[in-house]
């Protein structure tokens, strides 16, 4: 993971520390209107997009991601329709990024 304020490697580019919050603040804003777009989708269509940040969303935890990780994750369980071991592997998996990212308290409530 990275440091706070320090460059950012991706794809074979660097992110520089003034740019970083710009990024992180244009990614929430883009996440949380794709979210609100799918809440209002067909069922199938959330199913799908449900499946599609579930699994995103482990990529994450195993990459050691594990804020993007836990938002994902959040938005898998929130449009899942997934009852029992699913469901409560979405919630094991939100607490292992959530555990990974510190919140050792919000882990273990989950």
């Amino acid at each position: 993971m990275t440091a706070p304020g320090a460059p950012i490697r991706t794809g074979g580019r660097t992110i520089e520390p003034e740019w970083r919050d710009l990024l992180d603040d244009a990614t929430a804003d883009r996440m949380a209107a794709m979210l609100d777009a799918a809440r209002h989708a067909t069922p199938e269509r959330r199913a799908e997009l449900a499946s599609l940040a579930a699994s995103s969303g482990r990529f994450a935890v195993n990459a050691g991601n594990h804020d993007v990780a836990r938002h994902l994750l959040q938005a898998a369980l929130e449009l899942s329709e997934h009852r029992g071991v699913q469901r409560a592997r979405l919630l094991l998996d939100l607490a292992r990024a959530t555990a990974g990212s510190g919140d050792l308290v919000g882990a273990r409530t989950l």
